[in-house]
């Protein structure tokens, strides 16, 4: 049964709530939920930030990644504060990697699936769009690279804040309506 409920995202930079839409993408919320309620995301990080456009976080070093989640593209459209999920070049391919929106993104509408919004910390959000970025190589790259490498997988590392963002929690919770 999918449930009415909100997340709340503790990072270093602040706090996040996003509300779900479990009309629309029921398989990803129960997907989203399910890796919160296994602590996957704690530890985790806002590894991938675009001024302008989103903010991309998850654990993308971790071994044994969680399986594909089928698409659920949908009619919401990507604007400033949706959550989607990240994916691969095939529509399937989406696993744990979720981003938030800095601004509208009509280019990804019905391409990406969008399952929730954020309802409390766009300031948060906000913040995170401001942080500096750097071209430091990604942990996979630091691993794999001899020493005094001038290349590495040159994957979106320009995105990467110079500063960690630490998902440092995410709690759930089930709104509570009025009668």
């Amino acid at each position: 049964m999918v449930r009415d409920w909100l997340a709340k995202i503790e990072t270093n930079v602040g706090t996040i709530v996003i509300e779900f839409f479990p009309d629309t993408a029921p398989r990803h919320v129960l997907n989203f939920v399910a890796l919160v309620r296994r602590g996957h995301y704690a530890g985790g990080r806002f590894y991938r930030v675009i001024p302008g456009f989103m903010m991309q976080g998850g654990r993308p070093e971790e071994a044994g990644k969680p399986a594909p989640v089928a698409a659920e593209f949908n009619d919401r459209k990507h604007v400033a504060g949706t959550v989607a999920m990240a994916r691969g070049d095939a529509p399937d391919s989406a696993t744990s990697e979720f981003f938030i929106c800095f601004a509208p993104a009509p280019h990804l509408d019905r391409s990406y699936t969008v399952f929730g919004n954020v309802v409390e910390g766009m300031d948060v959000v906000q913040k995170v769009e401001q942080v500096k970025t750097d071209h430091s190589p990604c942990g996979k790259c630091r691993q794999n690279l001899p020493p005094r490498a001038t290349q590495h997988c040159g994957s979106h590392h320009d995105d990467r804040p110079a500063d960690d963002i630490h998902i440092k929690s995410i709690t759930l919770s089930v709104r509570k309506r009025g009668n």
